[in-house]
């Protein structure tokens, strides 16, 4: 059902879709509209799947039982394992 609306765009808008209709892209103003509002749908959902997948993954961090380590005991840590490694390829 098609519903009639106005809106005012600024010159450099209009211009924008009138090229898109001018080269054949489109048959009207309505169907870019039509396609940049897809467009904007279709990032939204995708915002809202990334925003939905960091919540699960931060829930699981604060609910992971394991110890909380300080940047300082996680960069020690790594600093142990180099070294380690280090010394395993000097005795190769």
């Amino acid at each position: 059902m098609d519903h009639d609306i106005t809106i005012t765009l600024t010159e450099d808008d209009a211009r924008l879709i009138d090229e898109r209709v001018k080269s054949g892209a489109f048959a009207s103003p309505s169907e870019v509209v039509a396609a940049a509002l897809g467009q904007l749908v279709d990032h939204e959902e995708q915002l809202e799947a990334e925003t939905q997948s960091l919540r699960r993954k931060i829930k699981a961090s604060l609910d992971d039982p394991r110890p909380v380590l300080s940047g300082d005991e996680v960069l020690e840590g790594m600093r142990r394992r180099q070294q380690a490694r280090v010394a395993l390829q000097g005795r190769g």
